[in-house]
C-alpha cells in the first residue's frame, strides 16, 4: 500500500495514516487486523471477518489443537462483525479432517454459502440427499464438469489443467499421499476408497444355504 506506485494509482483513495505489524489503517477510518488463530482480536470487530487456513496440516491429527481451534471459530470469532446481519465472515481453507472448522459448519448446517471445488472431480459428491444436482447457495455455482445426461462421464477430470498440468498433478498426488491429497486437493478429508483399509476389501458374505459357516476364532473391532 505505501509504495510509490500504489500510491501513483489509488492514493487519492487509500493513504495509510499508520503502519503496524497486526492493523494498518488509512485516511477513510479503514482498518485491516492480520491475527492468527486465538491471537489478537478479542474486542474488535468488523464489516468483512476472513480466516484463511485456520488448520496447521502438521497438527491437525491432534484432537486437542484441532478442537481448540474449532471452539475458538464457534465462540471468539463467529460474533466478530459490526453487523451480524450485513457484516459477512468468510473461510477459505482446505480440509485437515473430518471434524475441522468446516466439518463443523456443514454437521451444525450453519447459514454458509459452500462452495467446494476438488481438483478431480467427483460426481459421486455432486447431488444431495433427493438426488438433485447441488448449487451453491446464493451464487448458483454448479460445478461446470457436471454432465447432465452422463452424471459419471467426466469423473476424475482436474479443475484447471491449464494452470496446473496434468502430469505435474499426477506427480503431486503420489508425492503428497491419498491422506494430503483427499483434504487438500479433494476437500474430502478421507480418501474415497479408504485409506488404511480400502473399501473394496469389504464384501458381503454370500453362501449357497444363506447360513454363516461355523467360525472357531472371532475378532470383534469397535473404532
Amino acid at each position: 500500500i505505501i509504495h510509490p506506485s500504489y500510491q501513483e494509482l489509488w492514493g487519492d483513495r487509500v493513504r495509510p495514516i499508520k503502519i503496524g505489524a497486526t492493523k494498518i489503517t488509512n485516511a477513510q477510518k479503514g482498518w485491516k487486523l492480520a491475527s492468527s488463530v486465538g491471537g489478537v482480536g478479542t474486542g474488535e470487530r468488523g464489516d468483512l471477518v476472513v480466516l484463511d487456513d485456520a488448520h496447521n496440516i502438521k497438527e491437525a491429527e491432534s484432537d486437542v489443537v484441532r478442537m481448540d481451534t474449532v471452539r475458538w471459530f464457534r465462540e471468539s470469532m463467529s460474533d466478530r462483525l459490526n453487523s451480524m446481519e450485513n457484516g459477512a465472515i468468510v473461510v477459505i481453507m482446505q480440509r485437515a479432517h473430518e471434524d475441522d472448522v468446516a466439518g463443523a459448519i456443514l454437521s451444525m448446517g450453519l447459514p454458509y454459502c459452500h462452495l467446494m471445488i476438488p481438483w478431480e472431480y467427483d460426481s459421486s459428491r455432486q447431488f444431495d440427499d433427493a438426488g438433485d444436482v447441488m448449487r451453491t447457495k446464493v451464487v448458483g455455482w454448479v460445478d461446470p464438469r457436471h454432465d447432465e445426461n452422463d452424471p459419471e462421464a467426466n469423473d476424475g477430470e482436474p479443475a484447471w489443467p491449464e494452470r496446473f498440468s496434468v502430469n505435474a498433478m499426477a506427480r503431486t498426488k503420489a508425492e503428497v499421499g491419498p491422506y494430503a491429497w483427499a483434504g487438500q486437493y479433494q476437500q474430502s478429508p478421507s480418501p474415497r476408497g479408504g485409506g488404511i483399509f480400502e473399501r473394496i476389501w469389504w464384501q458381503l458374505y454370500e453362501s449357497a444355504d444363506g447360513k454363516f459357516p461355523i467360525l472357531e476364532y472371532v475378532i470383534a473391532s469397535l473404532d
